[in-house]
């Protein structure tokens, strides 16, 4: 609370216009007490900034189109200034779009300069009267409160919020520009489907009839579909607006790229798992399609891999930032290292008796090992987001889909399973031989093109490593293409018929061997030797570079967050659950001396009337006596328990009431038609 608007009795304060003091009360509220001074803590908000920039720059890039070409639309409607309709600018910006209403807050700033811009909601114009102020309002009531200067302001500077109408913006605009051409008139409705169809309608017919007089553009923000405009206003309304519509990209396409550019790149040093990144993607795409829920799921894996102990530390973005996280080591966090998993299968398979010895019990000796291993681990995770990307743009092309549309789908596939080894990767690849020479040089010009796209985004930025294989891989794709390009289809070489040797029982081995026959072509044309073995070598490359995080190097446990019942559990919500504990032991939540139970069985009558209720109708069969629970209600309330009376004060009847009505909100119960004193229990 403010300085000037505290005081030890209760009081009212006065302010000018009705408005409050401009004063800047800037709270700090800290969500989650956390010592900033923690190792760990360090790289965990360098990521989370790297993370939030690069979020923030592809959400201004996304819209950076849809907000051009409504700028434009906005100053057209100024130069061509209609009396008859009413120019409509409608923005599609799809379901749950990440950054809605931080879009519309922009596009408000931006337009201010060459025009005057309210934006109105629909939970602030749930009646014709309340829109039409807050629009008025909007316009010109901040100007005329920081005009105090003004004479002609003056007059209206004593006017309420709600006796700004529609005679005040009229006597305002002609006023104020009197002999010169004044702003148009913006009107931002940014969730056109919160808004009231009655109200809607009445409102724009208003705006309808005020265009005659003054300058005006409405700007509709549409979730959904344009189609929504034509359910929600009548004909004769949609007749009168000048439509124009901007279709903002959808918020799946934005998670795409997200991913794409920023979470499954070697810019994060954190690596999710297969599980853990399909658990996330599911939820987005079944649930809520939000980027931004999407975001704080992931920066609580963010979170809670870092929060793990001062050994993550070490999972930096770059390998420099990795190496000067050693020097900060304890003892504890070396011993925390060692509990890795990979790191016993690390010592295993040294042989020299000394090297395992200090390795598990020197410190120094470990540190100066750490230097190599860390390197080892970024060299992996680079090349692996490499030759997924590589995989992807190999197999992208292909019907059926075999690992997936998206790149997130080969990313969790590879990390979790060696693809290399199943049936699925082998039809893959023999589709990739029966492809056309056409075919095959595209995808294999797409291939170089997205190996040359990630050298220069990711492998040039300062502190990630170099590597020449981007550039050997390259190299040998080009002279690929080159030589098949110049292949001759109709040079033909006789392939070497291999004989058949039978043993006793031939007859199925030879139906088997001549099949197998059958099947090699006697003749093979020089492309496809080429295009062999061009499939030849970049399978080889794909076998050596991606390889599962399970059988990665040793300590990738630093780089790799795998904990999905972590996320499941605080994520994906378990209400029914959390409500049966809460009123099972409601001492959980409510953390007081009065609900302690010694027993999870126990009634107490310090209870809640709601756990109190909850916990007598546990003991009842599928259908409950009302009467019977309203006794034991009663009793358990009863300040002598020895002393049992029949009769109920008023009191404890309406409470009981309260308790049923909010057993039945809840889904435990519910009201039974076969007796009418009975309630019928719904959970067991």
């Amino acid at each position: 609370m403010d300085i000037d608007t505290t005081s030890v009795s209760k009081g009212c304060f006065l302010f000018k216009n009705g408005q409050p003091s401009r004063i800047n009360r800037k709270r700090k509220h800290s969500v989650l007490d956390i010592d900033e001074s923690e190792l760990w803590y360090r790289p965990y908000k360098i990521v989370n900034q790297l993370i939030n920039g690069d979020v923030e720059n592809i959400q201004k890039l996304t819209f950076i189109k849809v907000k051009e070409g409504l700028m434009q639309f906005v100053e057209n409607s100024c130069d061509k200034w209609c009396l008859n309709n009413l120019p409509t600018a409608v923005v599609v910006t799809g379901v749950n779009q990440g950054d809605h209403y931080q879009f519309f807050d922009t596009l408000t700033k931006e337009i201010q300069e060459d025009a005057s811009v309210t934006v109105i909601q629909g939970r602030n114009c749930l009646t014709l009267k309340s829109a039409i102020n807050t629009m008025v309002f909007g316009l010109i009531g901040q100007q005329i409160a920081e005009d105090n200067d003004d004479t002609t302001n003056q007059c209206n500077s004593n006017l309420r919020r709600s006796q700004y109408n529609i005679q005040v913006l009229r006597s305002w605009y002609d006023e104020k520009f009197v002999n010169k051409k004044g702003p148009t008139l913006v009107i931002v409705i940014p969730d056109f489907e919160l808004f009231r169809k009655d109200v809607l309608v009445e409102f724009i017919q208003l705006l309808l009839t005020m265009n005659d007089d003054l300058p005006m553009v409405l700007v509709l923000g549409v979730a959904t579909d344009i189609s929504i405009l034509q359910r929600s206003l009548p004909s004769h309304v949609i007749n009168k607006l000048q439509l124009c519509k901007f279709q903002s990209s959808p918020s799946k396409q934005c998670l795409e790229q997200i991913l794409s550019d920023v979470i499954l790149s070697p810019k994060v040093g954190v690596n999710l798992s297969g599980n853990v990144l399909n658990l996330l993607v599911d939820i987005f795409l079944y649930f809520d399609f939000s980027i931004n829920s999407f975001l704080k799921g992931y920066q609580y894996c963010l979170m809670e891999h870092y929060y793990k102990g001062n050994a993550f530390s070490l999972c930096g973005t770059t390998n420099e930032q990795s190496l000067a996280m050693i020097r900060n080591l304890k003892h504890t966090d070396i011993e925390d290292i060692r509990q890795l998993s990979s790191f016993r299968i690390y010592v295993e398979s040294r042989t020299n008796p000394a090297e395992i010895i200090s390795l598990l019990e020197d410190d120094k000796y470990f540190v100066q090992q750490l230097p190599a291993l860390l390197k080892d681990l970024h060299e992996y995770f680079n090349n692996f987001h490499c030759f997924a990307r590589l995989l992807f743009a190999m197999v992208k092309g292909l019907p059926k889909n075999f690992i997936g549309k998206q790149l997130r789908d080969v990313y969790a596939l590879c990390s979790s399973t060696n693809i290399f080894q199943s049936d699925t990767f082998t039809d893959l690849w023999q589709l990739l031989r029966m492809l056309s020479k056409e075919e095959f040089l595209s995808t294999l010009v797409s291939a170089v093109d997205t190996l040359n796209r990630y050298k220069e985004t990711f492998c040039s930025n300062e502190g990630i490593i170099t590597h020449d294989i981007i550039d050997a891989v390259v190299e040998k794709l080009t002279d690929c293409i080159t030589t098949i390009s110049k292949a001759d289809a109709t040079t033909e070489t006789t392939t070497n018929i291999t004989p058949i040797k039978l043993s006793k029982d031939y007859k199925e081995e030879l139906k088997i061997k001549m099949m197998e026959q059958a099947s090699k072509s006697k003749f093979a044309s020089e492309i496809r030797k080429q295009m062999d073995i061009t499939l030849a070598y970049i399978k080889d490359q794909l076998t050596k570079y991606l390889v599962p995080f399970n059988k990665g190097p040793a300590l990738y446990e630093l780089f790799v967050f795998d904990d999905v019942r972590s996320v499941r559990q605080h994520i994906m919500g378990a209400p029914r659950a959390v409500i049966h504990n809460a009123l099972q032991n409601p001492h959980i939540y409510l953390q007081c001396s009065c609900c302690t139970l010694d027993d999870p069985a126990q009634i107490l009558p310090s209870l809640p009337d709601v756990s109190i209720a909850f916990k007598l109708h546990l003991e009842s069969g599928q259908m409950i006596n009302l009467f019977d629970w309203l006794q034991a209600f009663n009793i358990i309330h009863q300040v002598d328990p020895d002393q049992q009376s029949n009769e109920i004060e008023p009191e404890i009847q309406a409470r009981f009431v309260r308790v049923v009505a909010e057993m039945q909100f809840l889904g435990y119960i519910k009201s039974s038609k076969r007796k009418t004193d009975h309630v019928a229990r719904l959970t067991w």
